[in-house]
């Protein structure tokens, strides 16, 4: 079963100029290994607890020998709840432990040609979530002097196409609503009279690659996602990297 990943567009600058594939290799690895604060309240604080780890590089097997990187970006949780029962008076006890040396984390994969990385979103004792990984990871981009990280949701067709171009798409979920009134794209407007001839108020569905394989888009795939960005649904993509070179 492969992971589940967020994606988004990404750009990495140093004085006001954005850096080539390289350039970002190096600014990244110079973070490797050392805790950061993971932003204003946490510097205000002294609460270094944001770490980047295992920096990596390297080619796809494809037609363009697509460069690729990858890295982990870490928390520490220095204390954790543990919970107990107490038979007699059938009640619960909640007590806060220290726990300086473990850390919660998550993996990225980036394809720096085209401005987007994909997160690991798992969460629970070992994971943090895509989204506050996204965050960590920005907040470490920008101790490095005069350096600034723009990272923003990535999740329309335009994105989507690029993403089956570099990972493969296993999960394809969505819950969409006849447009009204105006829709949002020739397709979408075939769909939506389609789930109004059907007499759908909602519908619901996940697509699911077969094993070792990627999603192939199409003309109903497009319409579902014009659909939810014009505010009439919402949909999710499940890339995992594809196999290097």
């Amino acid at each position: 079963m492969g992971r589940p990943y967020l994606l988004y567009r990404y750009q990495l600058l140093v004085e006001d100029e954005e850096l080539e594939a390289q350039a970002q290799l190096v600014a990244i690895k110079e973070l490797q290994g050392q805790f950061f604060p993971s932003g204003p309240k946490a510097a205000r604080d002294n609460l270094f607890d944001t770490i980047l780890m295992r920096p990596r590089s390297f080619k796809l097997d494809d037609e363009d020998a697509t460069q690729v990187f990858t890295w982990s970006v870490g928390n520490s949780i220095h204390a954790r709840i543990r919970v107990t029962y107490d038979k007699k008076q059938d009640d619960l006890n909640r007590q806060l432990q220290a726990d300086n040396d473990s850390i919660k984390y998550s993996d990225f994969v980036a394809v720096p040609s085209v401005g987007v990385f994909a997160v690991d979103d798992r969460s629970g004792e070992e994971f943090m979530g895509g989204s506050a990984a996204a965050h960590r990871f920005r907040a470490l981009f920008r101790q490095i002097d005069e350096a600034e990280a723009v990272v923003t949701p990535a999740a329309d067709h335009e994105d989507f196409q690029r993403a089956l171009k570099r990972w493969k798409v296993t999960t394809f979920s969505f819950t969409i609503k006849p447009f009204n009134p105006h829709p949002p794209s020739d397709l979408a407007k075939k769909l939506g009279e389609e789930l109004r001839k059907r007499q759908v108020k909602r519908a619901h569905g996940e697509w699911q690659a077969e094993e070792n394989k990627g999603l192939k888009p199409d003309d109903e795939m497009k319409a579902i996602v014009d659909l939810a960005e014009a505010g009439y649904g919402q949909n999710e993509l499940h890339p995992v990297p594809k196999t290097p070179s």
